[in-house]
């Protein structure tokens, strides 16, 4: 799980405003199913 969220952030640096929403809503759900 953690390679996936590490993917997730990576992409963050390359995709700015038009990603962001959907990238944090990813990232809270991976955060969420996370231990």
């Amino acid at each position: 799980m953690k390679l996936v969220i590490q993917m997730v952030r990576e992409d963050d640096e390359k995709y700015e405003e038009p990603c962001r929403k959907q990238r944090g809503i990813l990232k809270a759900i991976l955060e969420y199913f996370t231990p």
